[in-house]
């Protein structure tokens, strides 16, 4: 015959910093959120033998906080019945007040066990906690924060115990989640395990958290556990959160936690980069400053790899290559790619290089590559001629030398057109007429154009050729003719008088 005792009443204080669960109680917290800087109370399921090698047995009960607190924290608690029963004889009815000292974060709440030795279902009672000072305590479960207790028979030793699985779910934002836990077989007891929600990469505004008890009815195998979640219009890429099992009842535990997949259902933000120019200068370096924009703003982090690629211009000589990653904290829209330019004195054509975006995370491509012009900011080259005085001689032939000069070196290919033209020279006679295209190569700055004078000895005057120059390309004439003159080197025969 069991006798029921008085309910114990005692004042439990903590007896220093967090304690960890004894190793014939696992456990798992019920999680609780803080508010107004407050620490945070939680409490652990606890599962045990009722052990008949005792005629009691004691259930230690951890309570947590989630910081130290400055001042003393206090929790009410007491003893309900659920399947077990304090009349029974299954535990002692139990209530007191938990104390937990300045700069503590545990305490323990201890419930003695009484066994028996009878074959039975296990059974379970909640310790419920209330009355928190200095402290918050909140929980989505009926009838507020508690412990589930669940004493597990240890009498029906050898038989096998059905286990209990949850499977992941995968919803639309604003749909229901479904969670369905399985056991391995049907029982011939009611099957029971407590349940709550956890954040993972989804907060608790995106889905309605939920703490319970989930009942199997013997015979069946099967139960679900649902959860709303919230709708919105951010773009905000797929969430996941999760759903736990805790000391379960008549049956053991396979898996204990399953993700939740909240699909989002908004397009993801664009990406583009924009066409950009700078001019190059004539030393040092400059900027080139491309932006990559997001289409709007996301609640997600956006990352996108860039790089550079040569067209017209060449990375090295005319800028410095660049590569990296952009990432785009929740709610910016807008960075930014510096490329450095190197600045020259030549005259060049404006040059341009790519810059093309890859690898979006959490967003799509728009606009991938943007050119980067680099506009020359040097003066066309000038280009002039030179003549010179050049002996005919007697009788053969010679070389008068005109010079072609450009101002400054280029780097594209130059051209000009010459042709001489008569003074008082004739061609033919005095010197072969001649024409024909200079070219300069990227970086020469000097030509002659040689014309070949036809010598005599006639006494005559000093001539003159021109040679003259049109058709510049990527050159503006600076003067188009020059003179050569002709120095006659004959003198006339003397007069001898008779």
């Amino acid at each position: 015959m069991c006798v029921v005792p008085a309910v114990s009443t005692e004042r439990v204080v903590d007896v220093g910093a967090s304690v960890a669960a004894a190793a014939d109680e696992p456990a798992i917290a019920a999680l609780v959120a803080g508010v107004n800087g407050l620490p945070t109370v939680s409490v652990l399921d606890v599962v045990l033998s009722e052990r008949m090698r005792k005629n009691t047995s004691t259930a230690s009960i951890l309570v947590s906080l989630s910081s130290p607190s400055s001042s003393k924290v206090t929790v009410a608690y007491q003893t309900q019945d659920v399947t077990a029963s304090a009349a029974a004889c299954d535990y002692v009815a139990a209530q007191g007040t938990l104390t937990i000292k300045p700069g503590a974060t545990s305490g323990r709440l201890k419930v003695k066990i009484r066994r028996d030795a009878a074959p039975e279902a296990d059974e379970v009672f909640n310790v419920l906690l209330t009355g928190v000072v200095n402290a918050t305590a909140e929980s989505n479960a009926p009838g507020g924060l508690f412990s589930r207790v669940v004493i597990r028979d240890d009498d029906t030793i050898g038989l096998t115990r059905p286990v209990l699985s949850v499977s992941s779910s995968s919803v639309p934002e604003g749909d229901v989640a479904a969670f369905i836990v399985t056991l391995s077989a049907a029982a011939t007891q009611d099957t029971s395990v407590r349940y709550f929600t956890e954040p993972g990469t989804a907060s608790d505004t995106q889905f309605t958290p939920v703490s319970d008890i989930l009942t199997i009815p013997a015979g069946q195998t099967s139960a679900m556990i649902t959860v709303l979640t919230s709708q919105d219009s951010t773009v905000d890429g797929n969430q996941q959160f999760l759903v736990k099992l805790s000391a379960p009842a008549n049956a053991d535990l396979a898996s204990d936690t399953a993700a939740a997949t909240i699909v989002d259902d908004e397009p993801l933000p664009t990406l583009s980069v924009s066409d950009v120019a700078v001019s190059e200068g004539n030393a040092g370096t400059a900027s080139l400053t491309f932006t990559v924009t997001l289409s709007s703003a996301s609640t997600s982090i956006v990352t996108v790899a860039y790089a550079t690629a040569d067209d017209t211009a060449t990375a090295g000589s005319d800028y410095l290559a660049a590569t990296g990653t952009l990432t785009f904290a929740p709610g910016k829209t807008a960075k930014t790619v510096d490329v450095t330019v190197n600045g020259d004195t030549t005259f060049e054509p404006d040059e341009a290089f790519d810059l093309t975006l890859s690898n979006p995370a959490n967003a799509t491509l728009a606009s991938a590559t943007a050119a980067g012009t680099i506009t020359n900011d040097d003066s066309t080259p000038a280009i002039a001629v030179t003549g010179f005085a050049a002996a005919e001689g007697n009788s053969s032939t010679t070389t008068a030398d005109f010079t072609v000069t450009l101002s400054a070196a280029s780097s594209l290919p130059v051209t000009v057109d010459f042709a001489t033209a008569a003074g008082s020279a004739t061609a033919g006679s005095d010197y072969q007429a001649a024409t024909g295209t200079l070219t300069f190569a990227p970086g020469e700055r000097s030509k002659l154009v040689a014309v070949t004078i036809i010598g005599d000895t006639a006494d005559e005057s000093n001539e003159t050729i021109t040679l003259n120059l049109s058709n510049p390309v990527n050159v503006i004439l600076l003067t188009d003719a020059a003179i050569e003159t002709i120095l006659d080197d004959d003198t006339s025969s003397p007069i001898t008088l008779t």
